[in-house]
C-alpha cells in the first residue's frame, strides 16, 4: 500500500472537517449549545476528542464557523430582498425561499431558528447575529414601504412573526405540517391584499 498523496491528505482532512461540523450542527440543533460537549460531538462522529482541537481550536470557535455557515445559507433571503426593483414580486420570492430552505436545509435553520437564546453569553456572536437581524428588518422596512404599505415597520414585524411560526411549526411537525399549502396560501394573500 503506497503512502497517501499531499493531495489524499487535504481530501480527508476537508471530510473530516466537514463531518464534524454536520454533527456539532446536528447536535447544538437539537440539544443547544451549551448542553453539547466536544466529548459528545467526537462520539456522535466516531473522532477522538483530541482530532476536534486540530480542526477548532475551542467548542466556541465550532460554533462561529457554524454560524458563519447558518449565514451563508441564508444569504439568499438578502440577495432576494436587496433586489427590489419588482417589490410585488419579492414577497412571492421570499416566501418560496422559506419554503425551500425549510426542506433542504432543515438543520441549519432549526440552529438559526434557536440561535439568539444559545448566544447570550457569547457578546461579539451575538452583536453579529444581530447586526444582520437589523439588516434583514430595515431592508424588509424598506419593501413593505415600496409596496405602499401604511405602517411599514407594523407590516415588517406581521411578515417575521407569520414567517417565524411557520419556520416553528414546521421545524416540531416537519412532513405533518402542510408546508406547501401554507406558503401558497401567504402568497396568494399578499398578492390579493397589496394596497393599491
Amino acid at each position: 500500500m503506497s503512502p497517501r498523496t499531499p493531495h489524499q491528505n487535504k481530501e480527508i482532512r476537508k471530510e473530516r472537517r466537514e463531518q464534524i461540523l454536520e454533527t456539532a450542527l446536528r447536535l447544538f440543533a437539537e440539544g443547544g449549545y451549551a448542553a453539547t460537549s466536544i466529548s459528545k460531538i467526537a462520539s456522535e462522529a466516531g473522532v477522538a476528542k483530541g482530532l476536534i482541537y486540530n480542526y477548532f481550536p475551542s467548542k466556541e470557535a465550532l460554533l462561529e464557523q457554524i454560524i458563519h455557515l447558518a449565514m451563508e445559507k441564508m444569504a439568499g433571503v438578502f440577495t432576494i430582498l436587496h433586489q427590489q426593483d419588482k417589490p410585488e414580486a419579492t414577497i412571492k420570492e421570499l416566501l418560496y425561499y422559506l419554503r425551500d430552505a425549510l426542506k433542504q436545509e432543515f438543520l441549519f435553520l432549526k440552529f438559526y431558528s434557536m440561535l439568539g437564546p444559545q448566544l447570550y453569553d457569547k457578546q461579539e456572536l451575538l452583536e453579529t447575529f444581530a447586526d444582520q437581524m437589523q439588516d434583514w428588518y430595515s431592508s424588509m422596512h424598506a419593501l413593505m414601504a415600496a409596496l405602499g404599505y401604511q405602517n411599514p415597520e407594523l407590516e415588517t414585524l406581521k411578515f417575521s412573526a407569520t414567517t417565524d411560526g411557520i419556520t416553528r411549526n414546521y421545524i416540531l411537525m416537519k412532513e405533518a405540517y402542510p408546508l406547501d399549502a401554507m406558503i401558497d396560501y401567504l402568497v396568494d394573500s399578499y398578492q390579493k391584499n397589496l394596497p393599491s
